[in-house]
C-alpha cells in the first residue's frame, strides 16, 4: 500500500477528475494517517518494521533525526525497518509513546503501556520463506 503497510487497505470508488481520469478522493488524508497511527500504538504486540517506519515517518522524521531522538544510531533504526532486529520493550514503549506526543493523539499512557510482546525477528531462513509467499 502507499503507507508502507502491508495490512492497510482502503476501500473506496473512483472518481473522474478534470481530464477524465480515474482518480481517488480523500477528502481528509491527514485524519486517516491520523486515526492509522493511533491504531498502530494501540495495537497489542511488539511493533513491526512497517510500523515503526510508518510513525517515524508521520512524526516527520529521518532515521538519523529519529535515532538521535531516542538515542539509537540511524543504522538501529534501519535495522528495526528492515527487519533485521527488534526494539526492546522499554524501547517499543517509548516509540508508541514519543509518536502520540508529537502526533498529538489521543491516548492515555496506560493504554500504551503493556502493548509489548516479544517481536518476530526476520532471519535468513524466514527472509526467504516471506519472499515465497
Amino acid at each position: 500500500t502507499e503507507c508502507g503497510l502491508p495490512n492497510v487497505w482502503i476501500k473506496c470508488r473512483c472518481v473522474k477528475d478534470n481530464a477524465g481520469k480515474d482518480t481517488i478522493i480523500i477528502p481528509n488524508i491527514g485524519l486517516l494517517h491520523k486515526a492509522i497511527a493511533r491504531d498502530i500504538i494501540l495495537s497489542d504486540g511488539a511493533l513491526s518494521g512497517d510500523e515503526i517506519k510508518y510513525l517515524r515517518s508521520m512524526m516527520g522524521l529521518t532515521p538519523a533525526e529519529f535515532g538521535k531522538l531516542i538515542h539509537r544510531e540511524a543504522a538501529t533504526v534501519a535495522r528495526w525497518e528492515h527487519g533485521g532486529a527488534a526494539p526492546d520493550g522499554a524501547m517499543d514503549t517509548l516509540i508508541r509513546m514519543l509518536a502520540t506526543a508529537k502526533l498529538k493523539l489521543k491516548a492515555d499512557p496506560a493504554e500504551i503501556s503493556g502493548k509489548y510482546a516479544t517481536p518476530k525477528v526476520m532471519t535468513p531462513a524466514t527472509m526467504v520463506g516471506a519472499r515465497a509467499m
